[in-house]
């Protein structure tokens, strides 16, 4: 009976061993493949830590480039909105009536201040409008015109101010024109003067 006590706990033994040995085995495979798993995560890790590093330093140079130019075009801004200093009047052009039969009058002042040179123009008598049309201020050079810009009169008075240098003009004409849609005079002739003194 010994005998066969020991056989069967031998047979006993071989299969418990057999199953101990592949829980082992699987094991050891598991853990190879999790220290992979983590050797790769870390390396991915580190590798993409460097490129968001690369990719951060990269944005801050850039973002200090638009700081400094945002920092600029306000500084050129807060130059521009400061009032104009030292208005100076250069000349005054008196506004000649583009025919006998109109009673408009009118002035153009030359000015300059620490800004550079200006033009304001000032009209009165001028005629009632129509219901598209507009006082139209135009600037010529050697005979080609510019728009000076366009006002309405209130009660037949207007003016207007045109910010570049008048001195670089020869002579200046208003009109009514039927709408402000026109690169060149179309309509009556108000007033005219010569700029050139």
């Amino acid at each position: 009976m010994r005998s066969r006590e020991y056989a069967s706990a031998a047979e006993v033994l071989i299969p418990l061993s057999r199953r101990t040995d592949k829980p082992l085995r699987r094991r050891g495979y598991w853990l190879t493949l999790g220290g992979v798993l983590a050797a790769a995560v870390i390396g991915l890790g580190f590798y993409g830590y460097d490129q968001l590093k690369g990719e951060t330093q990269r944005l801050q140079a850039e973002l200090a480039l638009l700081t400094t130019r945002l920092q600029s075009a306000n500084a050129g801004l807060d130059a521009l909105n400061r009032p104009a200093e030292g208005l100076k009047v250069n000349r005054i052009v008196v506004l000649n009536p583009g025919a006998e039969t109109i009673a408009s009058k009118g002035l153009a002042y030359i000015v300059a201040d620490d800004k550079g040179a200006h033009l304001i123009v000032q009209a009165e008598s001028l005629p009632e409008l129509q219901k598209d049309q507009a006082v139209q201020v135009w600037l010529f050079k050697d005979n080609q015109p510019r728009n000076a810009g366009h006002f309405y009169p209130q009660g037949g008075n207007g003016a207007i101010y045109f910010a570049p240098d008048p001195g670089e003009y020869d002579s200046l004409s208003i009109t009514v024109e039927p709408d402000v849609k026109g690169d060149k005079p179309r309509g009556v002739v108000l007033l005219a003067a010569g700029l050139k003194s």
